[in-house]
């Protein structure tokens, strides 16, 4: 019986210790399937941006709303950078099809 124990706490661990940079999943009250696209949304585990974001992104930011609001490749976290690194976002093929052209048309020439 003290084996199993052992054994649990080191997998109860490891589990944590590989996690512990997921700040959190925001899925949990997303609906099933995109309102816009009526396709079904999938987690995805995407990078939280701390700092402040470029205008580019405050574009996109502005865009996603409307035009593909399940299309985020990353959250941004404010300008306190904490340990977490990732969060759980919902994400729409349709709309990261939609996010991808709005950015080939909308790219500053400097990038």
């Amino acid at each position: 019986m003290k084996k199993h124990l052992g054994f649990l706490l080191i997998l109860c661990f490891i589990f944590v210790a590989c996690n512990s940079n997921i700040k959190e999943d925001y899925t949990k009250n997303d609906p099933i399937n995109c309102p816009k696209h009526d396709v079904a949304l999938t987690k995805n585990k995407v990078d939280i941006m701390y700092g402040m974001p470029s205008e580019f992104v405050f574009q996109e930011l502005a865009a996603a709303d409307s035009l593909f609001p399940y299309a985020k490749d990353f959250s941004v976290g404010g300008c306190m950078i904490e340990d977490s690194k990732y969060v759980i976002l919902s994400s729409c093929t349709a709309c990261v099809e939609a996010r991808d052209i709005w950015r080939k048309e909308n790219k500053p020439s400097d990038q």
